[in-house]
């Protein structure tokens, strides 16, 4: 199945050498990943709910769901899970 165009434009920008960004510090790959994020700012959604939901020893865990224009209902979802500081702090 063929990707999504946008995410195979975003793919394709990212560096092909994994050292490359082993190599960068961490003030030079926030200028990267600024250049290649803001290019796209993404689609307008017609809905933004913040959520929380328990999580262990009684701390609720902050969730945002974005819903976009025309959504079915109930519509499918997809769970990210932020990655920030798992490489480069």
């Amino acid at each position: 199945m063929p990707l999504d165009p946008l995410i195979q434009d975003i793919l394709d920008a990212l560096p092909t050498d994994p050292d490359h960004i082993e190599a960068l510090s961490p003030d030079e790959f926030r200028a990267v990943y600024n250049e290649q994020t803001t290019a796209n700012q993404g689609e307008e959604v017609a809905s933004v709910e913040n959520l929380t939901f328990p999580g262990p020893e009684g701390v609720d865990l902050p969730a945002r769901a974005f819903r976009p224009a025309g959504a079915d209902d109930p519509a499918p979802v997809t769970v990210y899970y932020h990655g920030g500081g798992w490489v480069i702090g």
